[in-house]
């Protein structure tokens, strides 16, 4: 019994803490991405899946940078939202679009759920991420196992 309470006690203890942290919010992830715009270039890295693109221009989308962020014509991640979207149909199935963010990432997980019996093959995770490193851009599909590292040219 007192291991159970000490158990219980220390899980409420890492709730709390986790919930006293500041979320990292779109903006600090702008702020940061603002720095590292520029032109990339597929790099030599051993981790690159065969299916990455040459690479291409980083950038951020719209006026106010809210709508995603671009590397060439194959990445996007977006629109930046801090709570999410959901998009319910009663033809198809339910989206779901999270967004995290750190300073120098971007993850984000669309899951298709609770689809009709018709369309039960379509539900599915896909979590993508964007990273920056250095003069690097790590870009990565987890459910895939799909990596691409792309790196900066020139200083732009």
């Amino acid at each position: 019994m007192i291991r159970i309470l000490s158990l219980l006690l220390i899980l409420i203890f890492f709730m709390i803490s986790a919930l006293a942290l500041p979320k990292e919010t779109p903006d600090d992830f702008i702020r940061s991405a603002k720095e590292k715009l520029g032109e990339y270039k597929l790099s030599n890295s051993k981790k690159n899946d065969p299916r990455c693109s040459e690479g291409g221009l980083l950038t951020l989308v719209d006026v106010d940078n809210k709508q995603g962020i671009r590397l060439g014509h194959n990445i996007f991640i977006g629109p930046f939202s801090p709570q999410g979207d959901i998009t319910e149909s009663k033809e198809y199935c339910k989206i779901t679009n999270n967004l995290s963010f750190t300073s120098n990432s971007v993850t984000e997980v669309t899951e298709l759920s609770k689809c009709p019996k018709e369309a039960k093959g379509d539900e599915s995770k896909s979590t993508k991420s964007l990273k920056f490193e250095k003069n690097q851009v790590l870009y990565q599909i987890k459910e895939t196992n799909f990596h691409c590292v792309y790196e900066k040219i020139g200083k732009n």
